[in-house]
């Protein structure tokens, strides 16, 4: 089915090149129905056309939508309402880099024209910049506009030096097409009729149609010039310029034959700024957790809660309105744009976060959530019908009782006027999160509260989760000490607090 989809879409296309040649002065256009229709094109524009059909002499008021879209793309661009041809042209520049006279950087671009033992002599379009070569930084290269650092005349004189017509038609008509895609419709309109002049080379029916393209062209200089602002201020992320440029040529040309052109730029201005912008607020997001975490670690009487309550409520908030501030959007556009960050190739950047040492302060649960040994210990509970202690367990048990036995004898014992704590087991306070946080350095509390925003705030999407053995315990949970009988002496990990693991996030 699919090959013979494409072979009638082929036998179509073949078709109306056959009827476009044998009808010099027609155009051969196909319905969406598959219909192919030929008559002469008149009164278009950015809505559609009237066509005078050549069999019968009707005419028809034909939609661009009634074409297919191959069919209704070709028309459009060589009646000049598609200016695809007129993509941005560039020339190489030199790019001078050096010390200005007060001491800071700048920099010129334009075309190195000369040296000398103690200068350099940088063009651009008339001026001549003269920078001694000891404050020279260094040199690079840049594409850019050929009207950035040429006259037109240097230009012009500059294509015809590379094109070097001659008695060449078509070498004519190439050198004109190019001078079209910059407006230099005056030098084009020259070579053109030159190449007319010298019989129209191989294609003279395709040198007429550029000729006509030309006239309107022509008539719709500034219209032209005004897309082409849009279009380059798009190309180089300049949106709200091209943002008003748009609105410039609605208000100035609104029944403008060129309107399907700009519809086209407008399309691909959202776009653009779209993708554009919805990689730089993932990239300014990413970076503002680092900013927004170390200041609020900074702040004083910051505790443990009141961290965990910034992270979930109020760190995200900050980061949508520092972004829109720094980009000049509405806090909804960067929640929409964080959103699309999947859709948008180059926006998503996997991170780690690591909550290290202060793992325990989620709970053992929290510490093995998502990962693979918590779901394999998961599963050995299932399935596991009797739970039976380890020998392990079981030794810490005795071991416990009889710690508890020693205490009540060593209670009995100074009632025989032995000297008051002799004997007994060093009794320490139990440390809880609040110690932990009031104790950690400055980088483990920013890491901590990183990775508790990336987990906990709704913003972000976890993507994996991993865990590695405590390094005091070796993920046992207790370590061992030497008693005041002599004995070991069994008790929680001191690191981990009995959750035997440190807890670490991939998030984006």
């Amino acid at each position: 089915m699919k090959s013979t989809a494409a072979f009638c879409r082929a036998i179509a296309a073949l078709s109306l090149v056959v009827l476009t040649m044998h009808v010099a002065s027609a155009q051969a256009v196909q319905l969406r129905g598959g219909d192919i229709l030929v008559g002469e094109i008149k009164d278009w524009d950015g809505q559609g056309f009237v066509l005078v059909r050549t069999d019968n002499g009707g005419e028809l008021k034909l939609r661009w939508s009634h074409l297919t879209q191959g069919s209704a793309k070709l028309l459009r661009t060589k009646l000049g309402l598609l200016t695809t041809e007129v993509g941005e042209v560039t020339v190489r520049a030199d790019v001078v880099r050096y010390r200005g006279p007060s001491g800071t950087p700048d920099e010129v671009v334009g075309r190195r024209v000369k040296d000398d033992r103690d200068f350099i002599y940088v063009q651009r379009c008339r001026d001549v910049t003269k920078i001694s070569k000891s404050d020279v930084l260094g040199f690079s290269e840049r594409q850019v506009t050929p009207f950035e650092v040429f006259t037109v005349a240097d230009y012009y004189n500059d294509q015809v030096a590379e094109f070097a017509p001659g008695e060449d038609a078509d070498k004519h008509l190439a050198l004109a097409e190019k001078l079209m895609r910059v407006r230099d419709y005056e030098h084009a309109e020259k070579h053109m009729l030159e190449a007319k002049k010298l019989g129209g080379g191989r294609q003279p029916k395709v040198l007429e149609q550029r000729l006509q393209h030309l006239v309107f062209l022509k008539g719709a200089k500034e219209e032209q010039g005004l897309l082409d602002e849009i279009r380059t201020a798009t190309n180089r992320g300049e949106f709200k310029r091209a943002a008003e440029k748009i609105a410039a040529f609605k208000e100035k040309y609104p029944s403008s034959k060129l309107g399907g052109e700009l519809e086209r730029l407008e399309k691909g201005y959202t776009q653009t700024r779209e993708r554009v912008l919805t990689r730089d607020v993932a990239r300014l997001w990413y970076k503002y957790i680092q900013i927004f975490a170390a200041r609020k670690v900074g702040e004083s009487k910051v505790t443990l809660a009141l961290a965990k309550q910034y992270a979930e409520r109020m760190m995200g908030k900050e980061i949508r309105e520092k972004i829109a501030a720094a980009r000049a959007l509405q806090t909804d556009e960067v929640e929409a744009m964080w959103k699309k960050r999947d859709e948008v190739a180059g926006a998503i950047q996997q991170q780690h976060y690591y909550y290290s040492m202060g793992s325990w302060v989620l709970g053992e649960k929290e510490v093995l959530k998502g990962t693979k040994q918590g779901e394999a210990e998961a599963k050995q509970a299932k399935t596991t019908k009797d739970t039976k202690e380890t020998e392990l367990e079981q030794m810490l048990k005795r071991r416990q009782e009889a710690l508890r036995r020693a205490r009540e004898a060593a209670k009995k014992g100074r009632r025989g006027g032995g000297p008051a704590g002799k004997g007994q087991a060093d009794v320490k306070k139990e440390v809880t999160p609040e110690d932990w946080w009031n104790s950690a350095d400055r980088h483990a509390k920013v890491s901590w509260l990183k990775a508790y925003y990336a987990e906990f705030s709704g913003d972000m999407t976890v993507t994996g989760a991993f865990v590695t053995p405590c390094t005091m315990c070796a993920g046992a949970g207790r370590v061992a000490s030497q008693s005041s009988n002599g004995g070991d002496e069994y008790r929680d990990c001191p690191l981990c607090h009995k959750t035997r693991y440190t807890r670490d996030i991939r998030a984006k």
